[in-house]
C-alpha cells in the first residue's frame, strides 16, 4: 500500500475513506503511519472494518480513526439474540451486519412459509415470482433492526447509520461501537 499512500499524501488529502475489508484495511492503517505527510490525514473505514479482529490488529495505530456503518440495535429482542449467540458460539457477534442478516433470513423464512406450495407427496415448490411479490409487499415486519417495510425494489431497511471513532483500542469493538460521533437516520 505504500506507493498509493505516498501518492495520497502528496496530493494533499485531508481524509482517506476506504470501505474495504481485512487484511487490506490493516495494511492501509499500519503503513500510513510510515508515510511522511500522513500525520494530519484522517482515516475512515466502513462496516467491513467494524470488527474485533480489525481493532485488535491495528491497535494504537488505529487511534483516531473513523468508521461508518449500521447502528447497533437496541432493546430486549436484540439483547436476547446476543445472549443466545454468545451461549452458542462463545463470543458476541463480531461483524456489523449480524442483526441485518438475521432479519433478512427471518423475512425469507416467513415468505417461504406463506408462499410455498406443498404437494400431496410432500414435494415443496417455491415459486420465485410469488416469493418476490410477497417480500416486496412485506409491511411492519418486526426485526432486530427495527420495523421493516419493503418497497417495489426489494429494499426493506430501517436504516440508521452511525459514525464512530476509535479513541480507545483497548476497549475493543464494544467500546468502538459505543463511541458514536454522528448518527444518520432518514
Amino acid at each position: 500500500m505504500r506507493p498509493v499512500l505516498t501518492s495520497v499524501a502528496a496530493a494533499g488529502a485531508e481524509l482517506v475513506f476506504f470501505p474495504i475489508f481485512q487484511p487490506e484495511g490493516d495494511f492501509i492503517v499500519l503503513q500510513s503511519k510510515e508515510i511522511e505527510g500522513f500525520e494530519n490525514i484522517h482515516l475512515m473505514g466502513a462496516d467491513g472494518l467494524l470488527s474485533d479482529t480489525f481493532v485488535e490488529s491495528v491497535g494504537e495505530q488505529g487511534k483516531g480513526m473513523y468508521f461508518s456503518g449500521p447502528a447497533s440495535p437496541e432493546g430486549p429482542a436484540y439483547d436476547e439474540f446476543v445472549r443466545k449467540y454468545e451461549e452458542k458460539y462463545g463470543e458476541k457477534p463480531i461483524q456489523a451486519f449480524h442483526a441485518h442478516a438475521y432479519d433478512a433470513a427471518n423475512m425469507l423464512f416467513k415468505a417461504i412459509e406463506e408462499t410455498a406450495v406443498v404437494q400431496d407427496d410432500g414435494t415443496v415448490y417455491i415459486l420465485r415470482q410469488k416469493l418476490r411479490d410477497y417480500l416486496y409487499n412485506l409491511k411492519d415486519f418486526q426485526g432486530l433492526t427495527g420495523t421493516l417495510n419493503c418497497n417495489e425494489f426489494g429494499d426493506c431497511a430501517d436504516p440508521k447509520i452511525t459514525v464512530v471513532s476509535l479513541d480507545d483500542p483497548a476497549a475493543g469493538i464494544e467500546g468502538l461501537r459505543k463511541n458514536v460521533v454522528f448518527v444518520y437516520e432518514p
